[in-house]
């Protein structure tokens, strides 16, 4: 799910109105509260030896010659584990007062479970070393899984430490569009959290915000509300009025009530939210994002030229602090193509959305939802600038990139269809008749670019047609439905 909204046809990734393409921004986001952060003194492991040892003889470290992939699954979950727990804990024992025992008591509870998660990552990501893989490929993916498992399967007597590792994979799992692995990681997470500290807790609401964005992939708005609520007022009951964290979980909740077309709802949570993020130190991305969804808000109720504007300034917030590629950069690039497309000015819409259909195959490669998205939104811009066949071609690659992804029943394949559709109703559909003789026979075809038809198809005037080819021409028809359909008569003719 995106924290934002991202339209031609309007995304969440999932409400998709007929006349829309927007973005709301990412939810799923890991922890990003620092790197590099090391838990105090400790005996180091074996294997962080191994390592020492070699770079001082001058040798590489075995870790770095690993797959980047997996080096980077692994320093996620150690930013997002254990640099959050740190974090917390240093905080407490900064501001320690009448209180110095017990927060110097919750700080080593914290520290020990911190460096509980490092030792239990550092022997999953053992895996990665040559000498432990023994020249296998090791994938980041198959690290990911076995971290899962073992998290699963054998810190049960350990639950801070199980249910932060579970937070943790269950993310990345998510932001991998896995969602059915990531289910049961974030499930004992909030579970593990509710026996712990009980419903008033900032971990609980952490656990029911990660939930939460599963619940929006799966296209369940009912869901991602209930737990963005049930998290709202934790925070709202633990934290500041205007703490950024606050602030987070409204723009979340807003992209939900986007998502449900609760337009002024929406308009409230957002407004509320970029209060919140522009008066909060080091919280740019925050504004990004609410501008974004505010701007879906207008344009969704029709302020196109007031939407415009909020675009722009949130384009321009993107390009300056996500660098030269980055998937929310993308989606902010789309969505101001999008409102361009709706006040139609096609020209300067177009090259905005092929930018942000390249950036994004840069980022994910061609098999990703924001690619299927954005390949949706091109066909249509090129269905209203007269290119049919582009219309049809891309929103073809669209709706067979979805059921790839999606299965046959979700939404924004439903949505897929409609796209196609249009475009085979108004732009493409084109019939070609082929005509030709091979071994004694003569081949008549006819095909078209349309939706297709299955090969064991039944009807009244199928029926009437494959009895008059075998009476009639003594030959046989054969139907396919690849990219259109495709009737093939084969008949004998005389020498």
């Amino acid at each position: 799910m995106s924290r934002v909204e991202q339209d031609h046809e309007e995304v969440l990734l999932s409400c998709v109105p007929q006349t829309g393409m927007e973005v709301v921004v990412d939810v799923g986001r890991a922890a990003n509260h620092g790197s590099g952060l090391q838990p105090a003194s400790r005996e180091p492991s074996p294997d962080l030896e191994r390592r020492a040892q070699a770079r001082a003889l001058g040798g590489t470290d075995p870790l770095g010659s690993t797959e980047l992939a997996a080096s980077r699954v692994g320093q996620a979950l150690q930013s997002a584990v254990t640099a959050e727990q740190i974090r917390r804990g240093g905080k407490r024992a900064a501001t320690a007062t009448a209180r110095a025992q017990q927060e110097r008591d919750e700080l080593r509870i914290e520290r020990d479970n911190a460096l509980e998660v490092r030792d239990f990552l550092e022997e999953v990501f053992s895996g990665v070393d040559p000498g432990e893989a023994r020249g296998e490929t090791v994938t980041a993916r198959e690290i990911l899984d076995k971290g899962a498992a073992r998290v699963m399967a054998e810190l049960a007597e350990q639950p801070e430490t199980q249910a932060a590792l579970a937070l943790a994979i269950g993310r990345v799992y998510v932001s991998l569009g896995l969602n059915d692995r990531a289910q049961p990681l974030l499930e004992r997470s909030l579970e593990q959290r509710l026996q712990l500290h009980g419903e008033r807790h900032l971990d609980v609401a952490d656990s029911l915000m990660a939930l939460s964005v599963l619940h929006q992939n799966r296209a369940d708005f009912a869901a991602a509300e209930a737990a963005q609520r049930r998290a709202l007022v934790i925070q709202r009951g633990l934290l500041g009025a205007t703490d950024a964290r606050l602030g987070d979980t409204l723009t979340d909740l807003s992209v939900t009530l986007l998502a449900m077309a609760r337009y002024a709802e929406a308009e409230t949570i957002v407004r509320e939210a970029l209060a919140i993020h522009r008066q909060s130190s080091g919280k740019e991305e925050g504004v990004a994002y609410d501008l974004n969804n505010l701007a879906s808000v207008l344009r969704r109720t029709g302020r196109l030229s007031e939407a415009e504007g909020v675009y722009r300034e949130a384009l321009a917030i993107a390009r300056r602090i996500f660098g030269p590629a980055h998937p929310q950069l993308t989606r902010s690039i789309n969505n101001l193509a999008v409102v361009l497309n709706d006040e139609g000015d096609l020209a300067a819409a177009e090259p905005l959305m092929r930018e942000a259909l390249s950036m994004t195959r840069k980022l994910y490669g061609e098999e990703h939802p924001d690619v299927a998205l954005q390949l949706s939104n091109l066909a249509s811009m090129l269905g209203a600038r007269g290119d049919a066949d582009g219309w049809v071609e891309l929103a073809r690659q669209a709706l067979d990139m979805r059921r790839r992804l999606f299965g046959p029943e979700h939404e924004q394949v439903a949505s897929s269809l409609v796209n196609l559709g249009n475009a085979l109703e108004h732009g493409g559909n084109h019939v070609r008749v082929e005509l030709h003789g091979h071994n004694g026979e003569a081949v008549l075809a006819v095909a078209d670019d349309g939706a297709g038809i299955s090969e064991s198809a039944v009807g009244t005037g199928l029926s009437i047609v494959r009895a008059l080819v075998r009476d009639e021409l003594r030959g046989t028809l054969e139907l396919s439905g690849d990219g259109g359909t495709r009737a093939e008569v084969r008949f004998p003719v005389s020498s």
